[in-house]
């Protein structure tokens, strides 16, 4: 191996072990390259997936990007479920806000929290919107259609998500944190802009 393919080089009890960009081989300190036979390597610990997923309104599948902070055991279909799964629930949050989707739909999917803080901005985006009628015909008029979902990983129990969504000519940013409660994936945090 030359210097070019390792990225880091670390020495635990006297034994250096250097890892090429792929994480697949290692060198130790009796200068023999082999297998990690620790589950690192590129089938079972991917920690980055890239792929699309079809959603009802949109024109075109939307793409997806997905990375791991931590080595990570999943399947190419079950992150396409989860990409689906926070593409759907910023879809909903940005119409419940808009007041084209009642809050009680989003029960099961948000912590109570959450769901107050939405119904706040849903209140407040009224006032707004019966005070500016260009804001009403911007945000009211058009469906809500994603363009692009990107999502991270940050451990086996907490996934933030950021959808990008057009409505019309604008588009908005929905930004989710999600943790897996029990065997679903709950929004605990949304932002909407």
């Amino acid at each position: 191996m030359n210097d070019v393919d390792h990225i880091d080089n670390l020495t635990m009890n006297g034994t250096t072990r250097m890892t090429n960009i792929d994480g697949m081989r290692s060198t130790s300190g009796d200068g023999q390259e082999r297998d990690e036979g620790n589950g690192f390597n590129e089938e079972a610990n991917r920690h980055r997936w890239d792929g699309t997923v079809k959603v009802e309104l949109s024109y075109a599948p939307v793409r997806y990007h997905c990375v791991s902070c931590f080595p990570c055991k999943m399947s190419q279909g079950r992150c396409e479920q989860i990409a689906l799964h926070s593409c759907r629930l910023a879809c909903m949050s940005l119409d419940v806000v808009r007041g084209r989707m009642p809050l009680k739909n989003l029960e099961r999917r948000m912590t109570w929290p959450c769901i107050n803080k939405l119904d706040t901005m849903s209140k407040l985006l009224e006032i707004q919107m019966t005070m500016d009628s260009e804001l009403r015909n911007r945000l009211d008029r058009y469906p809500t259609v994603p363009k692009l979902i990107d999502m991270v990983f940050k451990s086996g129990t907490t996934l933030e998500a950021a959808v990008c969504v057009q409505l019309g000519w604008s588009t908005y940013w929905v930004n989710l944190v999600l943790r897996y409660q029990g065997s679903r994936w709950i929004c605990d945090f949304a932002d909407l802009g």
